[in-house]
C-alpha cells in the first residue's frame, strides 16, 4: 500500500522524477530547468518528520535501471533550490480566485479551440481573465487568425480590483494535475495553485511573453476595436470588429 508521501509524489511525478524530503517534514519537486517544466515547482507538509533528509523518486524506474539519489551532491543541490524558494518573498496576493474543475475543463477546451502556446492570466483592475494566444503564428507573418478576435476577449474568470499580469506555457500547464484549486498570484511573478485536498501548492513562475492582441470598446466607432501587434516588424495593425463577449 502506498504511503501519504508516495500518493502525493505520485500526482507530481509529471513535473519532475525526483523530490527532497526533509528533516521538518517538508517535501520539494523541481521542474527540470531544461525542459518546459522548468518554470514549475512543488512543496508540501507531512505531520511525520523523516530522521533525515533524502531525495524520492517520484514514479517507478525502467526494469533494471537504478540511480543512487542520496548522495550528499543530490540533496545539497535540491537543499539549494529548497532555501532559494525560502528565501523568496511573499506578500499578501495581488489576485486571488477559486478555479474549479470545471472552469479548468473550459480553459483546456479553449487552449486547444485556439491552439494556443501561451495562457496569460491578467488583471485591469475590473476582471480577472485569461487569455489565449500562439506566439508561434505571430512570428514571420501577418496573416490574420479569427481565434485573435476572441482571444481579445479572454475567459472572465473573476472580479479583481489589483492590476496582475502572468503568462504560462502551455506545454507546463499540461504538466498540472487537473483538479480543484485556490489561484493566487503575487507581484513577484509567481503563481500558485494550492489543492488543498491533495496536500501540496504547485507554482509558476511568469515566462513574460505578452498577448499580442488587445480589444476595446471605441466610443467613437461604437463597437469593439482589436489592435495586433506585430512583434517582428514593431508595427500594430488595427482590426474593427465585433467581438461577443464569452462571459
Amino acid at each position: 500500500m502506498a504511503t501519504a508521501l508516495e500518493q502525493r509524489l505520485k500526482k507530481l511525478s509529471r513535473i519532475s522524477e525526483y523530490a527532497l524530503l526533509g528533516t521538518d517534514g517538508f517535501f520539494y519537486v523541481f521542474g527540470n530547468p531544461e525542459t518546459v517544466t522548468g518554470c514549475l515547482y512543488a512543496d508540501g507538509h507531512l505531520s511525520k518528520k523523516p530522521k533525515q533528509e533524502t531525495v524520492v523518486i517520484t514514479r517507478k524506474e525502467p526494469d533494471g535501471e537504478k540511480w543512487i539519489v542520496n548522495t550528499k551532491d543530490n540533496i545539497d543541490y535540491l537543499a539549494r533550490k529548497a532555501i532559494t524558494i525560502h528565501g523568496m518573498k511573499f506578500d499578501e496576493p495581488v489576485v486571488s480566485f477559486n478555479l474549479p474543475l470545471s472552469k479548468w475543463e473550459m480553459l483546456n477546451k479553449r487552449i486547444k479551440d485556439d491552439d494556443a502556446s501561451h495562457i496569460q492570466i491578467e488583471c485591469d483592475g475590473k476582471e480577472i481573465r485569461a487569455y489565449f494566444f500562439d506566439v508561434r503564428s505571430t512570428i514571420g507573418s501577418s496573416n490574420y487568425k479569427p481565434s485573435w478576435v476572441t482571444g481579445a476577449n479572454g475567459l472572465y474568470l473573476k472580479s479583481g480590483r489589483n492590476q496582475f499580469k502572468i503568462s504560462i506555457d502551455v506545454a507546463a500547464w499540461k504538466k498540472l494535475p487537473v483538479g480543484d484549486v485556490t489561484v493566487k498570484g503575487f507581484d513577484n511573478g509567481i503563481l500558485r495553485l494550492d489543492y488543498i485536498d491533495e496536500g501540496f501548492r504547485i507554482s509558476i513562475r511568469d515566462q513574460e511573453v505578452r498577448r499580442p492582441h488587445i480589444g476595446f470598446y471605441s466610443v467613437r466607432l461604437g463597437k469593439r476595436v482589436l489592435c495586433l501587434f506585430h512583434p517582428k516588424k514593431g508595427t500594430m495593425v488595427t482590426e474593427s470588429n465585433e467581438v461577443t463577449s464569452d462571459v
